[in-house]
């Protein structure tokens, strides 16, 4: 059998997402403004992949002294990935990087439409249960509709998430275009 798209929450993943800032923040001393914990993982009590989702915050401007400082602890740079201004990293087999817990690691310029709507979502489930309840109780019902079907379930999930954002967002808008 596959292994669930979703857990139940871990109060495990605060500690797991300290381990990572604590890793990260020596390495990436003077290159970054912040490391914050975003998506389900970071909102206690809501359902969640098992991954830690984290965004070095930085200055605007060329990210290239971050991208490589993270490639030399075994980050490899995968580009924005759709998202502009957003840059994705994946830990390399064998490299310091895979001690950590698993992790989506992510760069943002601070003021970035992505970062901020991360920070929006995150904000406001943890300021609202009975939303982030709601949006627990949507990915159960998508895990067990679409059988462990990873692109059915995002596309289920990507309607409620927007919803979530507009709301959350002080503008009314969303522009996530696919969330995961």
């Amino acid at each position: 059998m596959s292994t669930p798209l979703v857990t139940e929450y871990d109060p495990r993943w605060p500690d797991q997402f300290r381990s990572i800032s604590d890793a990260l923040g020596p390495l990436l001393d003077g290159l970054f403004l912040r490391i914050e914990h975003v998506g389900s993982t970071a909102v206690t009590g809501l359902v969640a992949k098992p991954i830690i989702d984290v965004i070095i915050v930085v200055e605007p401007g060329d990210p290239g002294a971050v991208i490589n400082r993270l490639g030399s602890f075994g980050f490899r740079h995968e580009g924005d990935l759709g998202i502009p201004g957003r840059e994705a990293f994946k830990p390399e087999p064998g490299t310091p990087a895979m001690d950590l817990p698993r992790l989506h690691l992510y760069v943002c310029p601070k003021g970035n439409r992505s970062l901020l709507e991360q920070l929006a979502f995150r904000d406001y489930l943890r300021g609202h249960p009975a939303e982030a309840e709601r949006l627990s109780e949507h990915k159960r019902a998508l895990c067990r509709q679409f059988n462990h079907d990873k692109a059915r379930y995002i596309k289920g999930k990507s309607g409620l998430v927007r919803e979530i954002i507009r709301a959350a967002m002080p503008d009314g808008r969303c522009l996530a275009p696919n969330v995961d």
